[in-house]
């Protein structure tokens, strides 16, 4: 199973544009093939909140600072890196989307901003 993040795609912007232009291509079209054939679930999440949320209880944290790279919460004391603890939101998030019990997200259990992708679906946009 794979849950991926969902990034707009900024062309444009700086010198690495053809960088861009690729990754679009795999995360957009070929990994989502890759995941198909190899008979597994693939998943967009949203990424709104993912560094404000709290993988452990699902309290909202607050805005932090790009310079602040370890997230803290205050309402269970959970400490671990904020890049991990982003990973495991958009997780818990992708869980929640197809069943799976996890911890309660900050939506209190609504799934807002989670797009699931049917194998017809991914097969029409190739």
């Amino acid at each position: 199973m794979i849950h991926e993040s969902t990034l707009p795609y900024q062309g444009g912007q700086g010198g690495s544009n053809l960088k861009s232009i690729f990754n679009l291509i795999i995360t957009s079209y070929l990994l989502p093939f890759v995941v198909w054939k190899r008979g597994k679930y693939y998943l967009k999440v949203d990424k709104n909140g993912t560094s404000q949320e709290c993988p452990n209880c699902g309290a909202i944290t607050g805005k932090k600072s790009l310079s602040e790279r370890v997230h803290r919460c205050d309402s269970c004391g959970h400490i671990e890196p904020r890049d991990t603890a982003s990973a495991k939101v958009i997780e818990n998030r992708g869980k929640n989307a197809v069943g799976l019990t996890v911890l309660e997200n900050a939506c209190g259990g609504d799934l807002t901003g989670v797009v699931q992708l049917n194998l017809f679906d991914l097969v029409k946009s190739l």
